[in-house]
């Protein structure tokens, strides 16, 4: 599976259901609201902060691959800054 292919709440939700804990308890570890990760597990925030992952990634205790995967999938996409304005009408 590509890292396009997955937005960031498939894989927060994925490794969350993994250990076993519930949104309350992983948003208690991570110092995030309830709210915000469901925002984040639903798609409704696809690029969450910076620090949200961090602090994402810390509660679930992910191998620093992992983490970086959470960040790189949550990055919005990437434009193409090389485009000129007739290929994009």
């Amino acid at each position: 599976m590509r890292v396009d292919d997955v937005y960031i709440g498939n894989l927060i939700y994925r490794l969350r259901h993994k250990r076993g804990l519930t949104q309350e308890r992983l948003a208690e570890a991570a110092k995030i609201s309830v709210r915000a990760l469901r925002a984040i597990e639903s798609g409704e925030v696809r690029h969450p902060r910076h620090a949200t992952i961090t602090q994402l990634a810390l509660a679930l205790d992910v191998e620093d691959q992992v983490h970086q995967q959470l960040h790189e999938t949550a990055q919005p996409p990437r434009r193409n800054s090389t485009m000129n304005v007739s290929e994009a009408m």
